[in-house]
């Protein structure tokens, strides 16, 4: 399953219901019981039981962390040799190029080992993904979809006020179109305008974004919460939306006609 092997061993032939129980641990139960990979190497610990009863098992090994419920969480885990600590029921990984097709052979080597065993749940490692992340894909698309809507609000917002302000200044823009401002000059002045407001609200929002981004870590998966290539693809798209919001009255305080608007004046 690609599970590194960080300190000591892995399980091997030699761990026999006969010999000695040994056990691994994962880097997180290493580290919060042992505080560090080396010292857990050797160490025996009591595991409980509910029908044999308690038992020791030695620390042979330190293995890298996985994410368990929903792939949203990483808990201290320990790892037992099948030979020595026998389950009823269990789950096994084929690795195939074309797992869907070798579903039928896996049903067949198994009624080979022991026709008694119930081969149950055949499920490509996609599949099962897939099945885990199902809430949070549901989660995180309200999340996109709120998101998209707030953008969508602040960007009519900002289209509305960057409007009513161009209406307002009509005759200021003419005057300064009479005095030698080319259109592209007012365009590019109205757009800055409205881009000098989001820009100091995207500082504000960053800075908060920065200090909630803990409160959202459980529903990440891929990235840290802190990540800086999101933080600053959402700014950018930010300011792309909002110089979009501004071009279209950028465009009409371009298309002033200075003398027509000191006459009305």
């Amino acid at each position: 399953m690609g599970i590194r092997v960080l300190a000591g061993r892995g399980f091997v032939s030699g761990d026999a219901a006969d010999r000695q129980p040994v056990a691994v641990l994962n880097r997180m139960a290493a580290e919060r019981y042992f505080d560090r990979l080396d010292n857990a190497i050797g160490r025996t610990v009591t595991i409980h039981d509910s029908r044999a009863g308690d038992r020791q098992v030695t620390i042979v090994g330190v293995v890298s962390d996985t994410r368990d419920s929903e792939l949203i969480r990483t808990s201290p885990q320990i790892y037992v040799a099948f030979d020595q600590w026998p389950v009823a029921a269990m789950t096994a990984i084929v690795r195939s190029d074309d797992p869907a097709a070798r579903a039928k052979d896996v049903q067949a080597i198994m009624r080979r080992v022991d026709p008694r065993v119930a081969v149950s749940e055949l499920k490509t490692v996609s599949r099962i993904i897939d099945d885990e992340m199902a809430s949070s894909r549901i989660i995180n698309g309200l999340f996109v979809g709120f998101a998209v809507l707030a953008l969508l609000l602040a960007a009519a917002g900002l289209f509305g006020v960057i409007s009513y302000s161009v209406g307002q200044r009509r005759r200021e823009i003419g005057i300064r179109l009479a005095l030698g401002a080319s259109p592209a000059t007012i365009g590019r002045m109205i757009v800055g305008e409205g881009l000098k407001v989001v820009a100091v609200g995207a500082v504000i929002g960053l800075g908060l974004a920065v200090l909630l981004a803990r409160a959202s870590t459980s529903l990440l998966f891929g990235i840290t919460a802190n990540d800086p290539a999101t933080f600053a693809g959402v700014v950018a798209l930010i300011l792309v939306v909002a110089a979009a919001a501004t071009w279209g009255p950028a465009t009409r305080a371009m298309r002033v006609d200075p003398a027509r608007t000191l006459r009305a004046e």
